[in-house]
C-alpha cells in the first residue's frame, strides 16, 4: 500500500490574496510563487508577501487579475494578465511590461494573455484569443500567428489555455471555445 499523502491548506485566512490559485512555480532561491485573481503571491514557508497592480507605479504589474505563469531559466517570472505580459524580477521586485502598441508591429499582439511558456531555447510563447505570439529574447520581439478561417493550418479560433513543447520540439496548444 503506498504511503499517505498529507495536505496543508493555504488561504486568505493565512495570507494568501485570494482563494484562487492559477499557476504555482518555484523559483532558484526556494520561494513559491502563486498567481490569483487579485495578485502575485510570494510563499517563504511562514508567510506571504503580494504584489499587485499600482496604477502609480510602472514598474508593478499591469493587472493583479494573473491568469497564468513560468519561470524561465534566468529566474524571471513571466505573468500573464488580463492587461498583458509582465517579465516579473523577484531579486528587485520589479516588472516590465508588454503591452500592445497599436504603431509597433513587433510589440504584443493582444492583450488579454491566457496561457505562456518558455520553450526548450527560451523563447517565449504567449497564447490569447485566436492568437499566439513568440517572444525572441534575444531581440525583444514578438512575431504573431492568427487564426485564419481560410487558412487550415493556423491557430484555431479559441482561447488559447495550455502550451507545451514535445521531446522532438514540437509545440502543442491547447485551446478553448473553438480549434482544439
Amino acid at each position: 500500500m503506498g504511503s499517505q499523502l498529507r495536505f496543508r491548506h493555504l488561504t486568505t485566512e493565512h495570507g494568501l490574496s485570494h482563494n484562487i490559485a492559477n499557476n504555482i512555480v518555484q523559483d532558484p532561491w526556494g520561494f513559491i510563487w502563486i498567481a490569483t485573481f487579485d495578485g502575485l503571491n510570494r510563499y517563504d514557508g511562514y508567510t506571504f508577501r503580494t504584489f499587485r497592480h499600482d496604477p502609480k507605479d510602472p514598474t508593478s504589474l499591469s493587472s493583479s487579475f494573473i491568469r497564468a505563469m513560468t519561470i524561465d531559466a534566468d529566474g524571471y517570472l513571466w505573468i500573464a494578465t488580463v492587461a498583458g505580459l509582465n517579465k516579473f524580477d523577484p531579486r528587485t521586485e520589479t516588472a516590465v511590461r508588454f503591452q500592445p502598441q497599436p504603431d509597433n508591429a513587433n510589440s504584443l499582439g493582444f492583450e488579454f494573455v491566457t496561457a505562456i511558456y518558455v520553450d526548450h531555447r527560451g523563447d517565449l510563447w504567449v497564447g490569447g484569443v485566436g492568437q499566439v505570439d513568440h517572444f525572441k529574447n534575444r531581440t525583444e520581439t514578438f512575431v504573431h500567428y492568427g487564426h485564419d478561417p481560410e487558412k487550415p493550418t493556423s491557430i484555431g479560433p479559441g482561447q488559447v489555455h495550455s502550451i507545451c513543447q514535445d521531446e522532438g520540439g514540437k509545440l502543442w496548444f491547447g485551446n478553448r471555445g473553438g480549434g482544439g
